[in-house]
């Protein structure tokens, strides 16, 4: 999957100074500094809501890959082998000298 866009939506060369009239990646919005990013949250001129949007889906979707990849490799403590002294110990009815 594609990395998410903020989608610029500027028509007739509507711009905010200092802030590239174009797509703009995550890491070009993380570049700009904290009044320009607040600019592109707030303007009409860019789509952030369906980039935040996609960004939290991405991210979703790593949380819940990362939760089931998880679950399946932890075996409950009842599903560990038996160690051979162990498997010795129960056979020879756990009869040894202390």
């Amino acid at each position: 999957m594609a990395d998410p866009v903020i989608k610029y939506t500027g028509k007739d060369g509507e711009y905010h100074s200092g802030i590239p009239m174009r797509d703009l990646s995550g890491p070009e919005f993380d570049a700009l500094d904290a009044e320009q990013r607040a600019v592109v949250r707030a303007s009409p001129v860019y789509d952030y809501a369906t980039y935040r949007d996609a960004v939290k889906k991405q991210r979703d979707r790593a949380d819940a890959k990362a939760a089931k990849e998880a679950s399946v490799t932890e075996a409950p403590a009842a599903d560990v082998p038996a160690t051979d002294a162990n498997q010795e110990s129960a056979i020879a009815g756990d009869e040894r000298p202390s």
